[in-house]
């Protein structure tokens, strides 16, 4: 006998349906997030068992658990499951059941699962555009300070590192940290500069020889 799984996952808790391929519920529980206590419910199911649940917040750990103990894991896109989002009773428990009749109809609107490398790397860029947003957030802070204080942001503000002084509850310009690698860059191209331009100057052709006038 064939049997589906429904699974309405959230931060905390997660409400766990099971039907069978009559589309009877065999099982609907909400339990707490966790291996021991999902397979609490789906345990006993036979191996290569469909599973359903949505994109919803923290499913990466769902779906290493369906995949370790031999589930078949289908990933369903919030936005395009209409039947949840028009159905009228709307609770975990209609939910979870919800996508395993989906998934007993083969109606169920998938979404892509990633492999592992490219999921971890998803998370590598999210985390750094997280990092950038809130070091912008920082700097408009300082600006902000500075303004408070009559005081602009100096060119090339944040070129480098930077040190902030303050003497007496006095603000200063930002200071910024010549390096030698820095000074030596410069010159190197200030001198490349200098000789290419050496060599496009052209040398002067020498003045004609002009002959004495005859005399007369």
């Amino acid at each position: 006998m064939s049997v589906y799984v429904g699974i309405d996952v959230h931060r905390k808790r997660s409400q766990v349906a099971v039907i069978d391929q009559d589309g009877e519920v065999l099982a609907n529980r909400n339990v707490p997030n966790g291996t021991e206590t999902i397979l609490g419910v789906i345990g006993g199911l036979p191996a290569g068992t469909a599973a359903a649940f949505e994109a919803a917040f923290g499913w990466g750990w769902l779906l290493e658990v369906l995949e370790d103990y031999g589930f078949e894991p289908h990933l369903v896109h919030p936005l395009q499951c209409k039947a949840i989002a028009s159905a009228r009773l709307k609770n975990d428990k209609a939910g979870a059941a919800i996508l395993a009749q989906l998934l007993r109809a083969d109606l169920l609107p998938e979404a892509w699962i990633a492999p592992p490398a490219v999921r971890q790397l998803r998370a590598l860029l999210r985390h750094r555009a997280q990092l950038v947003r809130l070091r912008t957030l920082l700097r408009n802070r300082i600006h902000a300070v500075l303004a408070d204080h009559g005081q602009d942001r100096p060119a090339g503000c944040w070129i480098g590192k930077m040190t902030i002084s303050c003497s007496a509850g006095q603000p200063h310009w930002p200071r910024q940290i010549n390096h030698t690698r820095s000074r030596r860059a410069r010159s190197r191209r200030a001198r490349c500069r200098r000789q290419l331009a050496s060599s496009l100057i052209m040398p002067r052709p020498p003045s004609p020889l002009r002959c004495p006038a005859p005399a007369s």
